[in-house]
Protein backbone atom coordinates (compact mmCIF):
# COMPACT_ATOMS: atom_id res chain seq x y z
CA UNK A 1 0.00 0.00 0.00
CA UNK A 2 2.52 2.51 0.89
CA UNK A 3 4.74 1.73 -2.35
CA UNK A 4 1.23 2.56 -4.18
CA UNK A 5 0.67 6.05 -2.64
CA UNK A 6 4.89 6.70 -3.21
CA UNK A 7 4.48 6.07 -6.64
CA UNK A 8 0.97 8.12 -7.36
CA UNK A 9 3.16 11.36 -5.48
CA UNK A 10 6.17 10.50 -7.62
CA UNK A 11 3.84 10.86 -10.60
CA UNK A 12 1.77 13.94 -9.51
CA UNK A 13 4.91 15.83 -9.58
CA UNK A 14 5.99 15.07 -12.37
CA UNK A 15 2.69 16.44 -14.22
CA UNK A 16 3.40 19.93 -11.98
CA UNK A 17 6.90 19.98 -13.12
CA UNK A 18 5.78 19.59 -17.05
CA UNK A 19 2.72 22.15 -16.54
CA UNK A 20 4.92 24.97 -15.11
CA UNK A 21 7.75 24.41 -18.30
CA UNK A 22 4.46 24.17 -20.78
CA UNK A 23 3.12 28.13 -19.29
CA UNK A 24 6.88 29.39 -19.35
CA UNK A 25 6.73 28.49 -22.64
CA UNK A 26 3.58 30.35 -23.83
CA UNK A 27 4.40 33.22 -21.98
CA UNK A 28 7.36 33.48 -23.84
CA UNK A 29 5.83 33.49 -27.30
CA UNK A 30 3.37 35.88 -25.74
CA UNK A 31 6.03 38.14 -25.59
CA UNK A 32 7.04 37.68 -29.09
CA UNK A 33 4.09 38.48 -30.46
CA UNK A 34 3.25 41.97 -28.67
CA UNK A 35 6.57 42.89 -30.26
CA UNK A 36 5.69 41.99 -33.80
CA UNK A 37 2.46 43.77 -33.10
CA UNK A 38 4.13 47.38 -32.33
CA UNK A 39 6.25 46.95 -35.27
CA UNK A 40 3.38 46.14 -37.49
CA UNK A 41 1.53 49.11 -36.45
CA UNK A 42 4.44 51.78 -36.87
CA UNK A 43 4.42 50.11 -40.86
CA UNK A 44 0.55 51.00 -40.84
CA UNK A 45 1.52 54.84 -39.62
CA UNK A 46 4.07 55.32 -42.71
CA UNK A 47 1.35 53.68 -45.10
CA UNK A 48 -1.36 55.93 -44.06
CA UNK A 49 1.33 59.15 -44.24
CA UNK A 50 1.66 57.92 -48.05
CA UNK A 51 -1.85 58.11 -48.78
CA UNK A 52 -1.97 61.38 -46.67
CA UNK A 53 0.20 62.55 -49.32
CA UNK A 54 -1.27 61.06 -52.82
CA UNK A 55 -4.41 63.27 -51.73
CA UNK A 56 -2.98 66.41 -51.48
CA UNK A 57 -4.61 69.26 -53.18
CA UNK A 58 -3.89 70.65 -56.78
CA UNK A 59 -2.54 73.57 -55.92
CA UNK A 60 0.43 71.56 -54.02
CA UNK A 61 1.58 69.94 -57.17
CA UNK A 62 4.32 72.12 -57.86
CA UNK A 63 5.98 70.59 -55.00
CA UNK A 64 6.26 67.69 -57.08
CA UNK A 65 9.91 67.13 -57.29
CA UNK A 66 9.93 67.98 -53.19
CA UNK A 67 7.77 65.12 -52.64
CA UNK A 68 9.48 62.53 -54.77
CA UNK A 69 12.64 63.31 -52.74
CA UNK A 70 10.87 62.80 -50.07
CA UNK A 71 9.22 59.43 -51.07
CA UNK A 72 13.05 58.20 -51.90
CA UNK A 73 14.04 59.01 -48.37
CA UNK A 74 10.98 57.19 -46.79
CA UNK A 75 11.85 54.23 -49.23
CA UNK A 76 15.65 54.05 -47.57
CA UNK A 77 13.98 54.47 -44.15
CA UNK A 78 11.83 51.37 -45.17
CA UNK A 79 14.79 49.18 -45.94
CA UNK A 80 16.69 50.52 -42.94
CA UNK A 81 13.21 49.18 -40.91
CA UNK A 82 13.22 45.92 -42.81
CA UNK A 83 16.85 45.21 -41.96
CA UNK A 84 16.36 46.38 -38.65
CA UNK A 85 13.00 43.53 -38.24
CA UNK A 86 15.11 40.73 -39.83
CA UNK A 87 17.96 41.32 -37.28
CA UNK A 88 15.28 41.04 -34.67
CA UNK A 89 14.05 38.18 -35.80
CA UNK A 90 17.52 36.60 -35.79
CA UNK A 91 17.57 37.58 -32.52
CA UNK A 92 14.75 36.42 -30.85
CA UNK A 93 15.30 33.17 -32.61
CA UNK A 94 18.61 32.72 -31.11
CA UNK A 95 17.02 34.02 -27.68
CA UNK A 96 14.59 31.22 -28.27
CA UNK A 97 17.77 28.82 -28.86
CA UNK A 98 18.74 29.75 -25.51
CA UNK A 99 15.68 29.45 -23.93
CA UNK A 100 15.39 25.77 -24.93
CA UNK A 101 19.00 25.06 -23.91
CA UNK A 102 17.97 26.37 -20.83
CA UNK A 103 14.87 24.45 -20.29
CA UNK A 104 16.60 21.06 -20.88
CA UNK A 105 19.55 21.95 -18.87
CA UNK A 106 16.39 22.59 -16.24
CA UNK A 107 14.42 19.15 -16.80
CA UNK A 108 17.82 17.19 -17.18
CA UNK A 109 19.11 19.05 -13.17
CA UNK A 110 15.73 18.09 -12.02
CA UNK A 111 15.90 14.55 -13.29
CA UNK A 112 19.28 14.00 -12.09
CA UNK A 113 17.97 15.42 -8.45
CA UNK A 114 14.91 12.57 -8.42
CA UNK A 115 17.04 10.50 -9.34
CA UNK A 116 19.29 11.34 -6.09
CA UNK A 117 16.40 11.22 -3.96
CA UNK A 118 15.49 7.92 -5.18
CA UNK A 119 18.68 6.43 -5.16
CA UNK A 120 18.98 7.77 -0.82
CA UNK A 121 15.95 6.63 -0.20
CA UNK A 122 16.83 3.29 -1.49
CA UNK A 123 20.49 3.40 0.83
CA UNK A 124 18.23 4.86 3.64
CA UNK A 125 15.45 1.35 3.16
CA UNK A 126 18.47 -0.56 2.44
CA UNK A 127 20.92 0.44 5.35
CA UNK A 128 17.33 0.12 7.57
CA UNK A 129 16.51 -3.53 6.78
CA UNK A 130 20.79 -4.16 6.96
CA UNK A 131 20.64 -2.54 10.66
CA UNK A 132 17.22 -4.38 11.48
CA UNK A 133 19.05 -7.50 10.17
CA UNK A 134 22.09 -6.63 12.56
CA UNK A 135 20.07 -6.19 15.62
CA UNK A 136 17.95 -9.75 14.91
CA UNK A 137 21.47 -11.37 15.04
CA UNK A 138 22.58 -9.39 18.07
CA UNK A 139 19.17 -10.73 19.91
CA UNK A 140 19.82 -14.03 18.92
CA UNK A 141 23.26 -14.48 19.77
CA UNK A 142 22.36 -12.94 23.55
CA UNK A 143 19.89 -15.14 23.94
CA UNK A 144 21.47 -17.98 23.22
CA UNK A 145 25.08 -19.26 24.30
CA UNK A 146 28.04 -20.42 22.52
CA UNK A 147 27.19 -24.16 23.74
CA UNK A 148 23.16 -23.56 22.40
CA UNK A 149 22.45 -25.28 19.30
CA UNK A 150 19.79 -24.58 16.85
CA UNK A 151 17.57 -27.16 15.63
CA UNK A 152 16.17 -28.54 12.17
CA UNK A 153 12.45 -29.74 11.73
CA UNK A 154 12.92 -33.17 11.03
CA UNK A 155 10.46 -35.90 9.52
CA UNK A 156 7.61 -37.40 11.73
CA UNK A 157 8.84 -40.47 13.96
CA UNK A 158 7.01 -43.00 16.87
CA UNK A 159 7.71 -42.30 20.02
CA UNK A 160 9.60 -45.55 20.75
CA UNK A 161 12.27 -44.31 18.17
CA UNK A 162 12.63 -41.37 20.40
CA UNK A 163 13.51 -43.26 23.32
CA UNK A 164 10.76 -43.55 25.43
CA UNK A 165 10.67 -46.46 27.21
CA UNK A 166 8.33 -49.34 26.00
CA UNK A 167 6.21 -49.43 29.08
CA UNK A 168 5.50 -45.29 28.33
CA UNK A 169 4.87 -46.14 24.88
CA UNK A 170 1.95 -48.52 25.72
CA UNK A 171 0.79 -45.29 28.10
CA UNK A 172 0.94 -42.84 25.53
CA UNK A 173 -1.13 -45.21 23.05
CA UNK A 174 -4.14 -45.74 25.53
CA UNK A 175 -4.15 -41.63 25.59
CA UNK A 176 -4.29 -41.76 21.65
CA UNK A 177 -1.18 -40.05 21.02
CA UNK A 178 0.00 -42.12 18.09
CA UNK A 179 2.51 -39.71 16.13
CA UNK A 180 4.64 -37.63 17.92
CA UNK A 181 4.39 -33.57 16.77
CA UNK A 182 7.48 -31.70 15.48
CA UNK A 183 7.80 -29.99 19.16
CA UNK A 184 7.95 -33.66 20.65
CA UNK A 185 10.19 -35.44 18.19
CA UNK A 186 12.41 -32.33 18.33
CA UNK A 187 12.82 -31.92 22.18
CA UNK A 188 12.05 -35.24 23.72
CA UNK A 189 15.39 -36.53 22.74
CA UNK A 190 17.67 -33.95 24.10
CA UNK A 191 15.81 -34.19 27.17
CA UNK A 192 16.34 -37.76 27.75
CA UNK A 193 19.63 -36.63 27.76
CA UNK A 194 18.81 -34.32 30.40
CA UNK A 195 19.65 -31.17 29.04
CA UNK A 196 17.83 -27.68 29.70
CA UNK A 197 15.05 -26.64 27.14
CA UNK A 198 14.10 -23.84 25.29
CA UNK A 199 10.83 -24.77 23.37
CA UNK A 200 9.21 -22.13 21.00
CA UNK A 201 6.23 -23.18 19.36
CA UNK A 202 3.03 -22.22 18.20
CA UNK A 203 -0.29 -23.02 20.06
CA UNK A 204 -1.75 -26.60 19.90
CA UNK A 205 1.44 -28.48 18.63
CA UNK A 206 2.03 -30.26 21.24
CA UNK A 207 4.08 -28.40 23.85
CA UNK A 208 2.92 -30.28 26.90
CA UNK A 209 3.78 -33.76 25.95
CA UNK A 210 7.04 -32.96 25.33
CA UNK A 211 8.07 -31.88 28.51
CA UNK A 212 5.47 -34.49 30.31
CA UNK A 213 6.99 -37.51 28.65
CA UNK A 214 10.89 -37.50 30.05
CA UNK A 215 9.63 -36.01 32.80
CA UNK A 216 7.84 -39.40 33.73
CA UNK A 217 10.54 -41.62 32.35
CA UNK A 218 12.84 -39.85 34.94
CA UNK A 219 10.49 -40.59 37.68
CA UNK A 220 10.08 -44.40 36.67
CA UNK A 221 13.88 -44.73 36.86
CA UNK A 222 14.03 -42.75 40.41
CA UNK A 223 10.98 -42.35 41.79
CA UNK A 224 11.27 -39.31 44.73
CA UNK A 225 8.55 -37.01 46.45
CA UNK A 226 8.33 -33.67 44.99
CA UNK A 227 9.95 -34.86 41.86
CA UNK A 228 8.97 -31.90 38.91
CA UNK A 229 6.94 -28.71 39.87
CA UNK A 230 5.20 -27.09 36.65
CA UNK A 231 4.42 -23.47 36.74
CA UNK A 232 1.33 -22.02 34.58
CA UNK A 233 0.29 -18.70 34.09
CA UNK A 234 -3.90 -19.73 34.42
CA UNK A 235 -5.36 -22.10 36.27
CA UNK A 236 -7.65 -23.52 33.05
CA UNK A 237 -4.22 -24.42 31.77
CA UNK A 238 -2.86 -25.98 34.94
CA UNK A 239 -5.91 -28.22 35.33
CA UNK A 240 -5.06 -29.36 32.17
CA UNK A 241 -1.72 -30.02 32.34
CA UNK A 242 -2.36 -31.89 35.93
CA UNK A 243 -5.07 -33.87 33.98
CA UNK A 244 -2.50 -34.75 31.28
CA UNK A 245 0.00 -35.81 33.93
CA UNK A 246 -2.53 -38.04 35.49
CA UNK A 247 -3.78 -39.71 32.13
CA UNK A 248 -0.51 -40.85 30.98
CA UNK A 249 0.88 -41.35 34.25
CA UNK A 250 -2.34 -43.74 36.13
CA UNK A 251 -0.78 -46.60 35.34
CA UNK A 252 2.20 -46.60 36.97
CA UNK A 253 0.11 -44.85 39.93
CA UNK A 254 1.64 -41.17 39.64
CA UNK A 255 0.40 -38.58 42.12
CA UNK A 256 0.07 -35.47 40.92
CA UNK A 257 -1.57 -31.80 43.18
CA UNK A 258 -2.34 -29.07 41.42
CA UNK A 259 -2.21 -25.83 43.06
CA UNK A 260 -4.32 -22.32 42.41
CA UNK A 261 -6.26 -19.63 43.57
CA UNK A 262 -9.88 -19.57 44.48
CA UNK A 263 -9.57 -23.15 46.37
CA UNK A 264 -8.92 -23.59 50.04
CA UNK A 265 -5.29 -23.35 50.76
CA UNK A 266 -5.94 -26.36 53.95
CA UNK A 267 -7.12 -28.62 50.97
CA UNK A 268 -4.27 -28.08 49.43
CA UNK A 269 -2.00 -28.33 52.44
CA UNK A 270 -3.26 -31.92 52.99
CA UNK A 271 -2.98 -32.90 49.05
CA UNK A 272 0.92 -31.50 49.98
CA UNK A 273 1.56 -34.07 52.98
CA UNK A 274 1.00 -36.92 51.01
CA UNK A 275 4.16 -35.97 48.96
CA UNK A 276 2.83 -36.15 45.72
CA UNK A 277 5.48 -36.64 43.01
CA UNK A 278 4.59 -33.81 40.64
CA UNK A 279 3.31 -30.42 41.23
CA UNK A 280 1.11 -28.42 38.62
CA UNK A 281 0.50 -24.72 40.40
CA UNK A 282 -0.02 -21.34 39.51
CA UNK A 283 2.77 -18.94 40.76
CA UNK A 284 1.17 -16.83 43.42
CA UNK A 285 -0.41 -19.69 44.96
CA UNK A 286 3.16 -21.44 44.95
CA UNK A 287 4.56 -18.43 46.40
CA UNK A 288 2.05 -18.96 49.34
CA UNK A 289 3.06 -22.47 50.01
CA UNK A 290 6.40 -21.98 50.17
CA UNK A 291 5.79 -19.35 52.72
CA UNK A 292 3.33 -20.39 54.57
CA UNK A 293 3.20 -24.17 54.24
CA UNK A 294 5.25 -25.26 57.43
CA UNK A 295 7.49 -28.21 56.18
CA UNK A 296 6.95 -27.52 52.14
CA UNK A 297 9.88 -26.91 49.94
CA UNK A 298 11.68 -27.35 46.78
CA UNK A 299 15.27 -27.72 47.74
CA UNK A 300 15.51 -31.12 46.38
CA UNK A 301 13.43 -30.54 42.79
CA UNK A 302 14.65 -32.38 39.94
CA UNK A 303 12.58 -30.85 36.97
CA UNK A 304 11.11 -26.98 36.76
CA UNK A 305 8.84 -26.32 33.59
CA UNK A 306 8.17 -22.55 32.88
CA UNK A 307 5.08 -23.04 30.82
CA UNK A 308 3.90 -20.46 28.98
CA UNK A 309 6.59 -18.20 29.59
CA UNK A 310 5.81 -15.21 27.71
CA UNK A 311 2.46 -15.11 29.43
CA UNK A 312 3.79 -15.66 32.82
CA UNK A 313 6.02 -12.49 32.66
CA UNK A 314 2.74 -10.30 30.69
CA UNK A 315 0.65 -11.20 33.75
CA UNK A 316 3.49 -9.28 35.71
CA UNK A 317 4.86 -12.43 37.98
CA UNK A 318 7.98 -11.67 37.59
CA UNK A 319 8.71 -11.41 41.22
CA UNK A 320 7.13 -14.56 42.04
CA UNK A 321 9.31 -16.45 39.01
CA UNK A 322 12.37 -14.69 41.15
CA UNK A 323 11.26 -16.19 44.36
CA UNK A 324 10.29 -19.57 43.32
CA UNK A 325 13.91 -19.79 41.52
CA UNK A 326 15.54 -18.17 44.57
CA UNK A 327 13.88 -21.68 46.15
CA UNK A 328 14.51 -24.34 43.88
CA UNK A 329 17.24 -26.68 43.85
CA UNK A 330 20.29 -25.75 41.56
CA UNK A 331 20.65 -29.07 40.88
CA UNK A 332 18.12 -29.28 38.78
CA UNK A 333 17.10 -29.40 34.79
CA UNK A 334 14.79 -26.62 33.52
CA UNK A 335 12.29 -26.81 30.70
CA UNK A 336 10.80 -23.15 29.25
CA UNK A 337 7.95 -23.19 26.77
CA UNK A 338 6.81 -19.90 24.79
CA UNK A 339 4.76 -19.32 21.87
CA UNK A 340 7.23 -16.10 21.51
CA UNK A 341 10.48 -15.10 22.66
CA UNK A 342 10.65 -11.32 23.86
CA UNK A 343 13.03 -9.71 25.64
CA UNK A 344 11.76 -10.41 28.99
CA UNK A 345 11.97 -14.44 27.72
CA UNK A 346 15.56 -13.84 27.00
CA UNK A 347 16.49 -12.29 30.24
CA UNK A 348 14.26 -15.28 32.47
CA UNK A 349 16.66 -17.90 30.08
CA UNK A 350 19.92 -16.26 31.19
CA UNK A 351 19.07 -16.64 34.94
CA UNK A 352 17.24 -20.09 34.67
CA UNK A 353 18.78 -22.14 32.55
CA UNK A 354 22.48 -23.29 31.71
CA UNK A 355 23.07 -24.07 28.32
CA UNK A 356 20.20 -24.95 26.91
CA UNK A 357 18.90 -26.62 23.91
CA UNK A 358 17.02 -24.45 21.90
CA UNK A 359 14.17 -25.93 19.54
CA UNK A 360 12.16 -23.80 17.37
CA UNK A 361 9.30 -24.80 14.94
CA UNK A 362 7.43 -22.13 12.91
CA UNK A 363 7.71 -18.68 12.59
CA UNK A 364 7.05 -16.23 15.47
CA UNK A 365 3.47 -15.24 13.50
CA UNK A 366 1.99 -17.72 12.20
CA UNK A 367 -0.99 -20.11 11.72
CA UNK A 368 -1.74 -23.23 11.27
CA UNK A 369 -1.84 -23.87 7.09
CA UNK A 370 -5.67 -26.14 7.70
CA UNK A 371 -7.07 -22.67 9.35
CA UNK A 372 -9.63 -21.37 6.94
CA UNK A 373 -9.84 -17.29 8.28
CA UNK A 374 -12.69 -15.06 7.01
CA UNK A 375 -14.46 -11.93 7.87
CA UNK A 376 -17.75 -10.23 8.44
CA UNK A 377 -18.19 -6.88 8.04
CA UNK A 378 -20.84 -5.92 10.44
CA UNK A 379 -22.79 -2.37 11.65
CA UNK A 380 -22.41 -2.44 15.30
CA UNK A 381 -25.49 -2.21 16.18
CA UNK A 382 -26.50 -5.59 14.39
CA UNK A 383 -23.63 -7.62 16.33
CA UNK A 384 -25.85 -9.86 18.07
CA UNK A 385 -27.79 -10.52 15.24
CA UNK A 386 -25.25 -11.55 12.64
CA UNK A 387 -23.84 -13.73 15.80
CA UNK A 388 -27.17 -15.66 16.75
CA UNK A 389 -28.08 -16.02 12.93
CA UNK A 390 -24.15 -18.03 12.18
CA UNK A 391 -24.93 -19.72 15.52
CA UNK A 392 -28.12 -21.13 14.31
CA UNK A 393 -27.17 -22.35 11.16
CA UNK A 394 -23.77 -24.16 12.66
CA UNK A 395 -25.58 -25.75 16.14
CA UNK A 396 -23.98 -28.64 15.06
CA UNK A 397 -20.46 -27.71 15.15
CA UNK A 398 -18.46 -26.49 18.24
CA UNK A 399 -17.92 -23.03 18.44
CA UNK A 400 -16.06 -20.61 20.51
CA UNK A 401 -17.05 -16.56 21.19
CA UNK A 402 -14.32 -14.69 22.59
CA UNK A 403 -15.45 -10.88 23.88
CA UNK A 404 -12.22 -8.71 25.34
CA UNK A 405 -14.69 -7.54 28.70
CA UNK A 406 -16.25 -9.84 31.43
CA UNK A 407 -19.74 -8.42 31.05
CA UNK A 408 -19.54 -8.72 27.21
CA UNK A 409 -19.07 -12.42 27.80
CA UNK A 410 -21.90 -12.92 30.90
CA UNK A 411 -24.54 -10.12 28.84
CA UNK A 412 -23.90 -12.82 25.50
CA UNK A 413 -24.34 -16.11 27.12
CA UNK A 414 -27.50 -14.64 29.09
CA UNK A 415 -28.43 -13.61 25.79
CA UNK A 416 -28.33 -16.84 23.25
CA UNK A 417 -29.79 -18.56 26.19
CA UNK A 418 -33.27 -16.78 26.16
CA UNK A 419 -33.35 -17.46 22.16
CA UNK A 420 -32.81 -21.00 23.14
CA UNK A 421 -29.01 -21.91 22.44
CA UNK A 422 -27.46 -23.67 25.00
CA UNK A 423 -24.54 -22.02 25.87
CA UNK A 424 -22.00 -21.04 28.90
CA UNK A 425 -19.95 -18.20 29.64
CA UNK A 426 -16.02 -18.35 30.96
CA UNK A 427 -14.04 -15.69 32.56
CA UNK A 428 -11.97 -14.15 35.00
CA UNK A 429 -15.09 -13.12 37.19
CA UNK A 430 -16.58 -16.76 38.06
CA UNK A 431 -16.07 -18.53 40.89
CA UNK A 432 -13.55 -21.33 40.36
CA UNK A 433 -16.25 -24.48 40.48
CA UNK A 434 -18.03 -22.46 38.34
CA UNK A 435 -15.30 -21.91 35.31
CA UNK A 436 -14.46 -26.00 36.10
CA UNK A 437 -17.91 -26.73 35.25
CA UNK A 438 -18.66 -24.78 32.48
CA UNK A 439 -15.35 -26.18 31.12
CA UNK A 440 -16.40 -29.37 31.80
CA UNK A 441 -19.96 -29.13 30.36
CA UNK A 442 -17.98 -27.73 26.51
CA UNK A 443 -15.44 -30.41 26.55
CA UNK A 444 -18.62 -33.39 27.25
CA UNK A 445 -20.28 -31.39 24.36
CA UNK A 446 -23.61 -30.91 26.40
CA UNK A 447 -23.44 -27.38 25.46
CA UNK A 448 -21.43 -26.67 21.96
CA UNK A 449 -20.76 -22.54 22.14
CA UNK A 450 -18.49 -21.71 25.08
CA UNK A 451 -18.71 -17.88 25.26
CA UNK A 452 -15.29 -16.08 26.76
CA UNK A 453 -12.80 -14.19 27.33
CA UNK A 454 -8.59 -14.19 26.73
CA UNK A 455 -8.93 -16.63 29.92
CA UNK A 456 -9.38 -19.17 27.81
CA UNK A 457 -7.33 -18.36 24.64
CA UNK A 458 -3.74 -19.98 25.59
CA UNK A 459 -3.14 -23.21 26.57
CA UNK A 460 -6.01 -25.42 26.97
CA UNK A 461 -5.69 -28.27 24.65
CA UNK A 462 -9.92 -28.65 23.97
CA UNK A 463 -10.27 -31.52 21.68
CA UNK A 464 -12.16 -30.92 18.15
CA UNK A 465 -13.08 -27.17 18.41
CA UNK A 466 -14.80 -26.39 15.01
CA UNK A 467 -15.02 -22.85 14.77
CA UNK A 468 -13.35 -19.93 17.27
CA UNK A 469 -15.63 -16.36 16.59
CA UNK A 470 -14.09 -12.80 17.04
CA UNK A 471 -17.41 -11.00 18.70
CA UNK A 472 -15.14 -8.24 18.99
CA UNK A 473 -11.41 -8.57 17.30
CA UNK A 474 -8.24 -7.67 19.31
CA UNK A 475 -6.10 -5.28 18.79
CA UNK A 476 -2.79 -6.76 18.73
CA UNK A 477 -2.02 -9.62 15.88
CA UNK A 478 -0.74 -12.05 19.28
CA UNK A 479 -3.78 -12.26 20.72
CA UNK A 480 -5.65 -12.44 17.70
CA UNK A 481 -3.02 -15.79 16.91
CA UNK A 482 -3.69 -17.16 20.56
CA UNK A 483 -7.50 -16.92 20.14
CA UNK A 484 -7.47 -19.01 16.50
CA UNK A 485 -5.02 -21.17 18.09
CA UNK A 486 -8.21 -23.40 19.80
CA UNK A 487 -8.87 -24.91 16.78
CA UNK A 488 -7.21 -26.32 13.78
CA UNK A 489 -4.79 -28.35 16.05
CA UNK A 490 -2.83 -31.34 15.89
CA UNK A 491 -3.38 -31.61 12.26
CA UNK A 492 -7.65 -31.12 12.12
CA UNK A 493 -8.78 -28.66 9.85
CA UNK A 494 -10.81 -25.22 11.30
CA UNK A 495 -12.47 -22.05 10.98
CA UNK A 496 -11.31 -18.79 11.92
CA UNK A 497 -14.77 -15.95 11.99
CA UNK A 498 -13.47 -12.10 12.28
CA UNK A 499 -16.52 -9.87 13.44
CA UNK A 500 -15.10 -6.43 11.99
CA UNK A 501 -17.27 -3.47 12.48
CA UNK A 502 -16.49 0.35 11.04
CA UNK A 503 -13.89 0.98 14.29
CA UNK A 504 -12.20 -2.56 13.68
CA UNK A 505 -10.88 -2.46 10.11
CA UNK A 506 -7.27 -0.61 11.34
CA UNK A 507 -6.88 -4.04 13.72
CA UNK A 508 -7.67 -6.34 10.72
CA UNK A 509 -4.80 -5.08 8.44
CA UNK A 510 -2.19 -5.40 11.20
CA UNK A 511 -3.42 -9.21 11.66
CA UNK A 512 -3.03 -9.73 7.64
CA UNK A 513 0.05 -7.86 7.57
CA UNK A 514 1.26 -9.83 10.81
CA UNK A 515 0.11 -13.09 9.65
CA UNK A 516 0.66 -12.93 5.77
CA UNK A 517 -2.96 -13.87 4.80
CA UNK A 518 -5.06 -11.84 3.27
CA UNK A 519 -8.65 -12.79 4.40
CA UNK A 520 -11.86 -13.71 2.31
CA UNK A 521 -15.65 -12.31 3.44
CA UNK A 522 -17.79 -15.09 4.45
CA UNK A 523 -20.62 -15.11 2.42
CA UNK A 524 -24.09 -13.69 3.76
CA UNK A 525 -26.96 -11.60 3.10
CA UNK A 526 -27.88 -8.82 4.78
CA UNK A 527 -31.43 -8.70 4.29
CA UNK A 528 -31.81 -12.59 5.98
CA UNK A 529 -30.01 -11.93 8.91
CA UNK A 530 -31.88 -8.99 9.57
CA UNK A 531 -35.11 -10.73 10.08
CA UNK A 532 -34.78 -11.50 13.37
CA UNK A 533 -33.89 -8.32 14.17
CA UNK A 534 -36.98 -7.55 16.34
CA UNK A 535 -36.83 -10.64 18.08
CA UNK A 536 -32.75 -10.30 19.45
CA UNK A 537 -33.61 -6.71 20.21
CA UNK A 538 -36.56 -7.89 22.72
CA UNK A 539 -34.30 -10.26 23.83
CA UNK A 540 -31.05 -7.79 24.47
CA UNK A 541 -34.10 -5.78 26.78
CA UNK A 542 -34.67 -8.77 28.71
CA UNK A 543 -30.58 -9.68 29.05
CA UNK A 544 -29.33 -6.32 30.45
CA UNK A 545 -31.81 -6.71 32.99
CA UNK A 546 -31.20 -10.42 34.41
CA UNK A 547 -27.28 -9.14 34.46
CA UNK A 548 -28.43 -6.09 36.60
CA UNK A 549 -30.21 -8.47 39.08
CA UNK A 550 -27.34 -10.60 39.03
CA UNK A 551 -24.74 -8.27 39.47
CA UNK A 552 -26.52 -6.60 42.37
CA UNK A 553 -26.89 -9.97 44.32
CA UNK A 554 -23.41 -10.45 43.68
CA UNK A 555 -22.32 -7.32 45.16
CA UNK A 556 -24.48 -7.91 48.44
CA UNK A 557 -23.18 -11.51 49.14
CA UNK A 558 -19.25 -9.97 48.90
CA UNK A 559 -20.30 -7.13 51.92
CA UNK A 560 -22.18 -9.64 53.50
CA UNK A 561 -19.04 -12.50 53.38
CA UNK A 562 -16.37 -9.12 54.39
CA UNK A 563 -18.79 -7.83 57.49
CA UNK A 564 -18.39 -11.76 58.58
CA UNK A 565 -14.80 -12.41 57.75
CA UNK A 566 -14.46 -8.80 59.68
CA UNK A 567 -16.40 -10.60 62.75
CA UNK A 568 -14.41 -13.93 62.75
CA UNK A 569 -11.50 -11.99 62.65
CA UNK A 570 -11.76 -9.76 65.74
CA UNK A 571 -13.38 -12.64 67.79
CA UNK A 572 -10.22 -14.77 66.89
CA UNK A 573 -8.32 -11.94 68.00
CA UNK A 574 -10.04 -11.55 71.51
CA UNK A 575 -9.82 -14.87 72.62
CA UNK A 576 -6.31 -15.23 71.37
CA UNK A 577 -5.65 -12.32 74.10
CA UNK A 578 -7.89 -13.89 76.81
CA UNK A 579 -5.53 -16.93 75.94
CA UNK A 580 -2.42 -14.73 76.69
CA UNK A 581 -4.02 -13.11 79.76
CA UNK A 582 -4.76 -16.53 81.68
CA UNK A 583 -1.07 -17.28 81.14
CA UNK A 584 -2.55 -20.22 78.40
CA UNK A 585 0.87 -21.15 76.30
CA UNK A 586 0.93 -20.58 72.62
CA UNK A 587 0.73 -23.59 70.19
CA UNK A 588 3.72 -24.24 68.82
CA UNK A 589 3.88 -24.61 64.38
CA UNK A 590 3.83 -28.05 63.81
CA UNK A 591 7.67 -29.74 63.27
CA UNK A 592 5.92 -31.48 60.75
CA UNK A 593 8.16 -32.38 57.00
CA UNK A 594 5.84 -32.89 54.15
Amino acid sequence: MRQGSNKKKQNQKQKQNQKEKQNKKRKRKNNKKQKRKSLTKQENVSTTSKELTNKQSPLKKKSDNKIKNETKKEKETKQETKKKTQKEKETEKEIEKEIEIEIEKETEQEKEKETKKKTEKKTEKETEKEQEKEQEKETENEKTEKTEKTVKTVKKKTFASLGLIPELVQAVEKVNWVTPTAIQSEAIPWALKGRDIIGLAQTGSGKTGAFILPILQSLLKKPSKFFACCVSPTRELAEQISKDFRSIGSSFEVKVTCLYGGVSLVKQAISLAKSPHIIVATPGRLVDHLTNTGGFNLKALKYLVLDEADKLLTMDFGDEIDFILKNVSRKRTTYLYSATMTNSVAKLQRTSLTKPIRVKIANKWSTVDTLVQQYIFIPEMYKNCYLVYFLNEHLRETSIVFTTTCRDAQLIAILLRTLGIECVPLHGKMQQSRRLAALNRFVSKKSKVLIATDVAARGLDINDVDIVINYDLPSSPRTYIHRVGRTARAGKSGLAINFVTQYDTEYLHAIEKTTGITQTQYPIEEKIVLTIFQRVSKAEKISREQLKESEIKRKKRIARKQKNWKESSSNSQSLYSRSNDRGGRKRKKSSRKY
